[in-house]
């Protein structure tokens, strides 16, 4: 008869955020660059929990406008992008260009959908009366009386 050895998995501790931590102005701008002003990889950077950050900016608008100002950094990229795109040609690009800022002149896609018929179809308000009886409640509990 063979022993087989059991051995214990050492559990790995993973260091813990600490939500309750004082992130000061002067952290929380360094941690901004290049995030794209999401706050979780902001709290990440400041080593706190995403709510901390939450908190942070809520009770610091001048950091709010900071993350704000990111994100917009982000929009401008990707207009820089989609700007390339159109001057090589790349139709989805150009089509896309069209439809948001082309609308008026006239650059939109329309859907037309054709209806035949009328509400006086006959059965139409029949079809109605039947849907409306079978979307109310059947079994209804009794009102009691008050005294």
């Amino acid at each position: 008869m063979v022993k087989k050895k059991v051995t214990k998995k050492k559990k790995t501790i993973k260091k813990k955020k600490n939500p309750n931590i004082n992130l000061t102005k002067a952290v929380f701008m360094k941690a901004i660059p290049n995030t794209g002003g999401i706050l979780t990889d902001i709290a990440k950077k400041c080593n706190v929990c995403r709510t901390t950050v939450y908190n942070f900016i809520n009770k610091h608008p001048d950091m709010k406008q900071l993350v704000e100002d990111e994100r917009e950094s982000i929009i401008d990229m990707a207009e820089g992008s989609l700007f390339k795109s159109v001057k090589m040609a790349y139709f989805p690009a150009i089509k896309f260009t069209l439809n948001t800022i082309g609308k008026d002149r006239g650059y939109i896609e329309r859907q037309e959908q054709h209806v035949t018929g009328s509400i006086t179809d006959s059965g139409t308000y029949e079809r109605f009366a039947e849907m409306a009886k079978k979307s109310k409640p059947k079994n209804k509990p009794a009102k009691k009386k008050k005294k």
